[in-house]
């Protein structure tokens, strides 16, 4: 397929998708993580019908690094905030917690599992590599949780629990992400540069907070739409570019910019309510491509990897299963939660995009591949997990528990 006309389908799909697709959870219709995109471009991809082939896909990368900065952005910006509400410290506290205990867990188990990959890796690659696995499989979407509630009219404290650990825990896979990037710099000034690993994310984390400061003072005394648009469009393009030209983490400036924006800026609640309802539209160039970019035998090549991957995330989310039973004082522990907490999608993709650009080969090839197929076997067996947790808890339908009213921890 030509490049300029592989990109103008994702434009007109990418337009369709923000007409159409706006509310299509709330609807219940299609997969809460649109996962049915990665199986899409898995099978357009060059090993199969050959639709999307290697040339093109060298070719777009840099529609790529510009979508995965703008979910990153849209992330960093709707950071602590759940459809209009505030989350409470606490839970944010917590959902930090387990989202570095998760990727902790499956980090170890990969670390363990990598001379398996089939590939001598440095022990700096090998420390890249499952930092990236680690953060793939820590995602637990609210996408999910907003499906299963606006299709089956879940409410209650144990779904809005669920729904806030689930937004709280993003930063702690974007950060074990972009400190992993960050451990092979790239730098083209004069001539290639060695510099400590500590500094590079400073230098990220710096720079992306004095762009979202900048930003905020720019859209500080501006009310109006289209210069807004303007400003925000600028400074994402900045961020993204120089971040990608140095070979840095994009998903992670570009989150640090919107959480620093959504932190500082008063005109918050509005630059969310315009850029939110197009994250789904930069999604879909991500899910599409990055199925192109699977191909059937590194299923064979790094199988055993993958699999350890979702079975120390089945383990570890069982584990915080049933911590979080007895945070929400349900009278026995369930061990559903676990499960219901296994859907993934928009992050982990990202997080694997991201690293199929910035490493060409096995590690990018295995983050990817495991990012698909956590959010495939998420999207499988999380929303059934979910719904049956929900209705034991009495949550469904607006339903009242059989053991009482849940007090909100």
């Amino acid at each position: 397929m030509n490049t300029l006309v592989l990109v103008m389908a994702l434009v007109g799909l990418s337009f369709l998708s923000g007409i159409f697709g706006r509310g299509r959870a709330v609807r219940g219709l299609g997969l809460p993580s649109g996962s049915e995109w990665v199986i899409l471009g898995f099978l357009l991809g060059p090993d199969l019908l050959g639709v999307i082939d290697r040339a093109v896909q060298a070719d777009i990368e840099p529609v790529l690094y510009v979508a995965v900065g703008w979910v990153g952005l849209v992330l960093g910006l709707d950071y602590g905030v759940v459809r209009s509400r505030k989350l409470r410290r606490a839970r944010i506290a917590l959902g930090i917690v387990l989202g570095i205990i998760t990727v902790a867990a499956v980090a170890g188990a990969a670390w363990m599992l990598a001379p398996y990959l089939g590939v001598a890796l440095s022990p700096r690659d090998r420390l890249v590599l499952v930092l990236g696995l680690g953060a793939v499989a820590s995602e637990s979407t609210s996408n999910a949780v907003r499906w299963v509630a606006e299709r089956h009219g879940a409410v209650g404290p144990l779904s809005e629990l669920l729904d806030d650990l689930a937004e709280a825990k993003d930063i702690a896979p974007i950060i074990a992400a972009g400190a992993a990037v960050c451990l092979h710099p790239r730098f083209e000034i004069a001539h290639a540069a060695t510099i400590a690993s500590l500094v590079v994310p400073a230098a990220v984390l710096v720079t992306a907070i004095v762009l979202g400061g900048i930003c905020a003072i720019m859209l500080s005394r501006e009310e109006r739409t289209e210069q807004s648009w303007g400003i925000v469009v600028g400074i994402a393009l900045l961020a993204a570019g120089t971040t990608a030209r140095l070979g840095l983490p994009v998903l992670t400036a570009l989150f640090t910019v919107g959480l620093v924006l959504g932190l500082t800026s008063r005109h918050r609640d509005r630059l969310l309510g315009m850029i939110d309802p197009t994250k789904r539209s930069a999604l879909l160039p991500i899910l599409l491509l990055a199925g192109a970019r699977i191909s059937p035998a590194q299923f064979v090549r790094y199988g055993l990897v993958v699999a350890g991957v979702v079975l120390a995330r089945f383990v570890v989310l069982h584990v915080i299963g049933l911590g979080v039973s007895r945070l929400a004082r349900l009278q026995t522990p369930d061990s559903r939660l676990g499960l219901a907490m296994l859907p993934a999608g928009e992050l982990s993709m990202s997080i694997g995009v991201s690293f199929a650009l910035a490493f060409p080969g096995s590690i990018g090839e295995v983050v990817l591949l495991s990012a698909a197929v956590v959010t495939l076997v998420g999207e499988a067996i999380g929303p059934l997990a979910l719904r049956s947790a929900l209705r034991r808890a009495g949550e469904l339908h607006g339903a009242t528990t059989m053991s009482g009213e849940y007090p909100v921890p």
